[in-house]
Protein backbone atom coordinates (compact mmCIF):
# COMPACT_ATOMS: atom_id res chain seq x y z
CA UNK A 1 0.00 0.00 0.00
CA UNK A 2 1.57 3.37 -1.11
CA UNK A 3 2.01 5.96 1.45
CA UNK A 4 -1.09 8.32 -0.18
CA UNK A 5 -3.28 5.33 0.42
CA UNK A 6 -2.51 5.02 3.50
CA UNK A 7 -3.17 8.73 4.15
CA UNK A 8 -6.71 8.62 2.75
CA UNK A 9 -7.58 5.19 4.20
CA UNK A 10 -6.37 6.90 7.74
CA UNK A 11 -8.41 10.16 6.93
CA UNK A 12 -12.04 7.84 5.77
CA UNK A 13 -11.40 5.92 9.06
CA UNK A 14 -10.81 9.15 11.45
CA UNK A 15 -13.58 11.02 9.91
CA UNK A 16 -16.34 7.95 9.81
CA UNK A 17 -14.68 7.09 13.74
CA UNK A 18 -15.58 11.14 14.80
CA UNK A 19 -18.92 10.70 12.95
CA UNK A 20 -20.09 7.71 14.36
CA UNK A 21 -18.49 8.67 18.40
CA UNK A 22 -20.18 12.14 17.87
CA UNK A 23 -23.30 11.62 16.48
CA UNK A 24 -25.79 11.06 19.11
CA UNK A 25 -24.21 13.59 21.54
CA UNK A 26 -24.67 15.48 18.25
CA UNK A 27 -28.15 14.31 18.07
CA UNK A 28 -29.03 14.87 22.26
CA UNK A 29 -27.70 18.64 22.17
CA UNK A 30 -29.63 19.58 18.41
CA UNK A 31 -32.90 17.63 20.09
CA UNK A 32 -32.32 20.07 23.57
CA UNK A 33 -31.68 23.23 21.47
CA UNK A 34 -34.32 22.42 19.22
CA UNK A 35 -36.93 25.08 21.51
CA UNK A 36 -34.73 27.73 21.53
CA UNK A 37 -35.27 28.15 17.92
CA UNK A 38 -38.90 28.15 18.06
CA UNK A 39 -40.81 30.60 16.05
CA UNK A 40 -43.46 30.62 19.00
CA UNK A 41 -40.80 32.16 21.24
CA UNK A 42 -38.66 34.35 19.38
CA UNK A 43 -41.63 36.23 17.69
CA UNK A 44 -43.73 36.75 21.35
CA UNK A 45 -40.11 38.78 22.49
CA UNK A 46 -39.68 40.75 18.98
CA UNK A 47 -43.77 41.36 19.87
CA UNK A 48 -43.96 42.42 22.69
CA UNK A 49 -40.98 44.72 22.53
CA UNK A 50 -40.76 45.67 19.27
CA UNK A 51 -38.84 49.41 19.53
CA UNK A 52 -37.08 48.27 23.22
CA UNK A 53 -33.59 48.64 21.21
CA UNK A 54 -34.79 52.25 19.51
CA UNK A 55 -35.00 53.33 23.03
CA UNK A 56 -32.42 52.81 24.79
CA UNK A 57 -30.35 54.48 22.13
CA UNK A 58 -32.19 57.25 22.35
CA UNK A 59 -32.26 56.76 26.04
CA UNK A 60 -28.54 56.64 26.26
CA UNK A 61 -27.95 59.68 23.98
CA UNK A 62 -30.23 61.73 26.20
CA UNK A 63 -28.02 60.76 29.03
CA UNK A 64 -24.91 61.45 27.66
CA UNK A 65 -26.18 64.53 26.29
CA UNK A 66 -27.75 65.78 29.64
CA UNK A 67 -23.90 64.67 31.00
CA UNK A 68 -22.57 67.18 28.44
CA UNK A 69 -24.56 69.80 29.12
CA UNK A 70 -24.03 69.47 32.77
CA UNK A 71 -20.10 70.13 32.01
CA UNK A 72 -20.59 72.78 29.68
CA UNK A 73 -22.70 74.84 31.86
CA UNK A 74 -21.82 74.33 35.40
CA UNK A 75 -21.45 77.45 37.78
CA UNK A 76 -17.89 78.67 38.16
CA UNK A 77 -16.73 78.74 41.18
CA UNK A 78 -16.73 82.26 41.22
CA UNK A 79 -20.45 82.09 41.32
CA UNK A 80 -20.97 79.57 44.37
CA UNK A 81 -19.21 82.46 47.03
CA UNK A 82 -21.97 83.73 48.55
CA UNK A 83 -20.91 85.74 51.44
CA UNK A 84 -23.40 85.12 54.55
CA UNK A 85 -25.71 88.09 55.90
CA UNK A 86 -23.46 89.08 59.23
CA UNK A 87 -25.92 87.93 62.63
CA UNK A 88 -23.62 89.85 65.39
CA UNK A 89 -25.81 92.17 67.13
CA UNK A 90 -24.98 95.56 67.56
CA UNK A 91 -27.38 96.62 70.05
CA UNK A 92 -26.36 96.77 73.19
Amino acid sequence: MSKLQSDTLREVISQVMANTALRPIGEFFRRRDEWRKHSMLTNQLHHATPDLGIALVAFGIYLIGEQVYNILHAPSSSHNHHSAPSTSSTSH
